[in-house]
């Protein structure tokens, strides 16, 4: 006796879920920042390619399944994180804290090669924690050009006042 199962609808889902990933794994590479997910357990989920770019990981650092607390350790012993400590196990814990918070955490950090990370890290559903990094260098460049013009404008000011201070008569 042979018997049928009709499993249309479970391949039609596969199909749909492996087209679905596929949209997520081309959208996730081909934005400008670099983008990760840590689960409850702080291991990586999966994360794109920038992160490399941006942090200098040329050894697959951000592999799923990889424990975060590893990973934060190595770019705190590297030099790449800011914090409101300049020391090692304080950094660790600080960022630690970060995937452990239900608030936003926002850093800014620093590449090997000098370029400013803007880091946004947000709680999502299940215990899940989702890291964007955007480089900043440009905006930073900018912000920096802007006030060493405005220091010099006051500077001539100053100057002005002084000139125009000892040429007019004292009341």
């Amino acid at each position: 006796m042979l018997t049928y199962i009709d499993v249309t609808d479970t391949v039609l889902a596969e199909r749909n879920l492996a087209e679905k990933e596929a949209q997520l794994r081309m959208a996730m590479d081909n934005m400008p920042g670099a983008m990760w997910v840590v689960d409850d357990k702080l291991n990586i989920v999966f994360g794109n390619d920038q992160y490399a770019n941006y942090y200098g990981d040329s050894g697959g650092l951000m592999e799923a399944g990889r424990s975060m607390v590893d990973v934060i350790r190595i770019e705190a012993e590297a030099g790449l994180l800011n914090g409101e400590t300049d020391e090692v196990e304080g950094l660790v814990g600080e960022r630690i804290s970060s995937y452990q918070s239900k608030e936003m955490s926002v850093f800014e950090d620093r590449t090997p090669d000098g370029r400013h990370i803007h880091l946004v890290r947000k709680p999502a559903a299940d215990g899940y924690v989702i890291s964007v990094a955007t480089d900043i260098t440009e905006r930073k460049k900018a912000e920096k050009a802007i006030a060493d013009a405005m220091a010099l404008v006051n500077e001539s000011i100053n100057y002005a006042s002084r000139i125009q201070r000892s040429v007019l008569p004292d009341e």
